[in-house]
């Protein structure tokens, strides 16, 4: 069962989670899962923040690792995102299929925060990890 993927490409629907974009930060990472299955994509995302375990042992895993309820469709996967200022993050993966459109939302992201206090090479960031060939 072809797919039209995020970009226009034939992809297969294989009902596999993959991830879609990854960003990190100190103590932790935000992943946004996605899976495509009967010609449809869900998104959920997992909030990692255990390595902050090593500063404070009373925290229990439930504070540090959480997955959110899953949405279809990459507008409602954004809504998940932007509950955290993601595009501020350091992209550490983003899948092939999704790099040209998580690089515009972040782009877009970026010069509408009037407080984004990133320095410009951030963007430089998203540009490698998106590969988009805009240069």
């Amino acid at each position: 069962m072809a797919k039209r993927g995020a970009q226009g490409s034939t992809r297969r629907c294989n009902g596999k989670v993959e991830i879609i974009l990854e960003v990190g930060a100190e103590g932790g990472s935000l992943t946004l899962l996605g899976r495509c299955k009967a010609r449809e994509w869900s998104f959920s995302i997992l909030r990692d923040e255990s390595t902050l375990r090593e500063f404070d042992e009373d925290l229990f895993d439930n504070q540090l690792v959480e997955h959110s309820k899953t949405v279809v469709g990459f507008e409602a996967a954004l809504g998940l995102l932007d509950r955290y200022p993601w595009a501020s993050l350091y992209p550490l993966r983003v899948h092939p299929e999704f790099r040209t459109l998580v690089f515009y939302e972040v782009a877009k992201r970026l010069f509408h925060d009037k407080d984004f206090d990133q320095p410009p090479g951030h963007l430089r960031f998203w540009l490698d990890a998106c590969e988009t060939g805009v240069r």
